[in-house]
């Protein structure tokens, strides 16, 4: 009983805050919702379903729009609305679990790591679940099903996106915040990285991107909020139905390791949400991640399989 007493560590508030807003579902498929009480735009904690603590913290120092929430951040959630009057669930995405006697709990990291290293919003008033009732905090938060909490100050709807220049054809896509174009991964599957460093010295416009580079993709939108495999081409893998895991080599990690990004545990997201590592990378069908800061679209203007073809000679 002390064990699980520890474990959950939840410090309930009792009191509804004078910030209290209304909250609506904010950006493409409603992975986002927005505070009318604070201004700030959460995004959906289911978004990071069972993401690890340590890839949380890589999509935080990666990202130039989303932070982590602070634990005053979500207790001023207490107390707050749906806009319309509709279940919480179509505003703040698909529960963590269940609050007897049926209604939506969420439960996620958030900025602080001790005493307790997560959070938690719930809402008890049924039948209508539309106000959230309770907010505190959670200990060893991943035991349990959970996800993180990420706030903006600004509308990440205007932020840079990732681009695919046009059409979904394109073998290369575009970083609007840094300027560089990337080559799809999947461009250099089946060779080892002898070949695509071959391949590199033939091309002098291109060289490998760094690891912190490829982690600079988390967090953006797809331009047209198109879905991820029309901008960075075809997964390697698929971590679940619609949950797409690209991977190649790059600079910055061990030569035989390469780069994995991936959406977490939800599908068909139009923004990466993790980053990782993958030893021993040749049997993993691994690509490359290749970065040139000159439009390719302008160099090779000519026929799409001629743009193609700088990439398989």
């Amino acid at each position: 009983m002390l064990r699980f007493a520890l474990i959950l560590a939840l410090a309930l508030a009792s009191t509804i805050p004078a910030a209290a807003g209304e909250l609506s579902d904010h950006g493409p498929d409603g992975i986002m919702f927005q505070d009318a009480g604070t201004g700030l735009c959460w995004l959906d904690p289911a978004v990071f379903l069972d993401i690890t603590r340590a890839q949380a913290e890589d999509f935080v120092a990666a990202s130039t729009t989303w932070r982590w929430a602070t634990e005053g951040e979500v207790i001023s959630l207490m107390g707050s609305t749906s806009a319309g009057g509709i279940a919480l669930e179509s505003i703040m995405g698909a529960r963590t679990s269940t609050v007897t006697p049926g209604g939506p709990r969420w439960t996620g990291f958030f900025a602080a790591t001790t005493p307790a290293d997560g959070a938690l919003v719930q809402s008890t008033n049924e039948p209508d679940y539309d106000t959230i009732t309770a907010t505190g905090t959670q200990g060893s938060t991943g035991a349990f099903a959970h996800g993180a909490w990420m706030v903006a100050t600004v509308d990440p709807l205007i932020q840079p996106r990732l681009d695919h220049l046009g059409s979904a054809d394109n073998p290369y896509f575009h970083d609007e915040e840094t300027g560089l174009y990337w080559q799809d991964p999947a461009n250099f599957v089946g060779q080892d990285r002898a070949a695509m460093q071959s391949w590199l010295d033939a091309n002098t416009d291109w060289r490998w991107a760094t690891f912190d580079e490829v982690k600079g993709l988390l967090g953006k939108l797809t331009v047209g909020d198109v879905p991820l495999v029309d901008v960075l081409g075809p997964e390697q893998f698929l971590a679940g139905p619609g949950v797409w895991r690209w991977l190649g080599y790059c600079d910055g990690i061990a030569s035989d390791a390469a780069a994995v990004l991936q959406v977490s545990s939800s599908t068909s997201l139009p923004l990466i949400t993790v980053v990782d590592v993958q030893n021993g990378a040749a049997g993993w069908n691994p690509g490359a991640w290749i970065v040139t800061d000159v439009n390719p679209t302008a160099v090779e203007a000519q026929s799409l399989s001629g743009v193609k073809a700088m990439f398989t000679e």
